[in-house]
Protein backbone atom coordinates (compact mmCIF):
# COMPACT_ATOMS: atom_id res chain seq x y z
CA UNK A 1 0.00 0.00 0.00
CA UNK A 2 2.87 2.15 1.16
CA UNK A 3 4.01 1.73 -2.71
CA UNK A 4 0.63 2.82 -3.87
CA UNK A 5 1.07 6.06 -2.19
CA UNK A 6 4.88 6.61 -3.63
CA UNK A 7 3.67 6.17 -6.77
CA UNK A 8 0.67 8.54 -6.49
CA UNK A 9 3.80 10.85 -5.34
CA UNK A 10 5.69 9.96 -8.75
CA UNK A 11 2.57 10.50 -11.07
CA UNK A 12 1.05 13.89 -9.43
CA UNK A 13 4.35 15.65 -8.57
CA UNK A 14 2.92 16.42 -4.88
CA UNK A 15 4.66 14.71 -1.91
CA UNK A 16 3.07 13.05 0.93
CA UNK A 17 4.19 14.06 4.91
CA UNK A 18 4.10 10.90 6.54
CA UNK A 19 5.29 13.16 9.58
CA UNK A 20 2.23 15.07 9.86
CA UNK A 21 0.07 12.45 8.51
CA UNK A 22 -2.32 10.32 10.92
CA UNK A 23 -4.12 6.46 10.41
CA UNK A 24 -8.19 6.87 11.75
CA UNK A 25 -9.40 3.68 12.43
CA UNK A 26 -13.39 4.18 12.48
CA UNK A 27 -14.42 0.78 13.79
CA UNK A 28 -12.31 1.23 16.74
CA UNK A 29 -9.60 -1.72 15.71
CA UNK A 30 -6.96 -0.02 17.42
CA UNK A 31 -4.30 -3.13 17.27
CA UNK A 32 -4.84 -2.72 13.28
CA UNK A 33 -4.28 1.46 13.32
CA UNK A 34 -0.75 0.98 15.72
CA UNK A 35 0.24 -1.92 12.68
CA UNK A 36 -0.83 0.73 10.10
CA UNK A 37 0.80 3.89 11.68
CA UNK A 38 4.05 1.69 12.05
CA UNK A 39 4.06 0.71 8.33
CA UNK A 40 3.50 4.18 7.26
CA UNK A 41 5.60 5.86 10.16
CA UNK A 42 2.60 8.35 11.05
CA UNK A 43 0.54 8.95 14.09
CA UNK A 44 -2.42 6.89 15.55
CA UNK A 45 -5.54 9.91 15.07
CA UNK A 46 -8.41 9.47 16.94
CA UNK A 47 -12.20 10.14 15.01
CA UNK A 48 -13.01 13.83 15.46
CA UNK A 49 -12.94 15.56 12.44
CA UNK A 50 -14.77 18.50 11.64
CA UNK A 51 -15.53 19.72 8.01
CA UNK A 52 -17.19 23.25 7.72
CA UNK A 53 -17.23 23.18 11.80
CA UNK A 54 -19.26 20.43 11.53
CA UNK A 55 -18.14 16.94 12.79
CA UNK A 56 -17.74 13.83 10.37
CA UNK A 57 -18.89 11.04 12.46
CA UNK A 58 -19.75 7.72 11.69
CA UNK A 59 -23.17 7.94 13.04
CA UNK A 60 -25.87 10.28 12.79
CA UNK A 61 -25.38 13.35 13.70
CA UNK A 62 -27.59 15.70 15.95
CA UNK A 63 -29.17 18.87 15.52
CA UNK A 64 -26.77 20.13 18.01
CA UNK A 65 -23.71 19.47 15.89
CA UNK A 66 -25.27 21.25 12.77
CA UNK A 67 -25.52 24.54 14.99
CA UNK A 68 -22.37 26.11 13.97
CA UNK A 69 -23.47 25.57 10.22
CA UNK A 70 -26.80 26.77 10.64
CA UNK A 71 -25.64 29.69 12.33
CA UNK A 72 -23.24 31.01 9.94
CA UNK A 73 -25.79 31.05 6.89
CA UNK A 74 -28.17 32.65 8.99
CA UNK A 75 -25.80 35.55 9.71
CA UNK A 76 -25.03 35.68 5.53
CA UNK A 77 -28.59 35.49 5.06
CA UNK A 78 -29.60 38.23 7.00
CA UNK A 79 -26.95 40.59 5.34
CA UNK A 80 -27.88 39.23 2.10
CA UNK A 81 -31.72 40.15 3.06
CA UNK A 82 -30.37 43.78 4.54
CA UNK A 83 -28.42 44.88 1.49
CA UNK A 84 -31.63 44.51 -0.73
Amino acid sequence: MKMLLYLFEILSGLKINFNKSEILMINDEEEWGKKYADIFNCQLGTFHVKYLRVPVSPSRLHLIDWLPLTEKCSKRLDLWKGAT
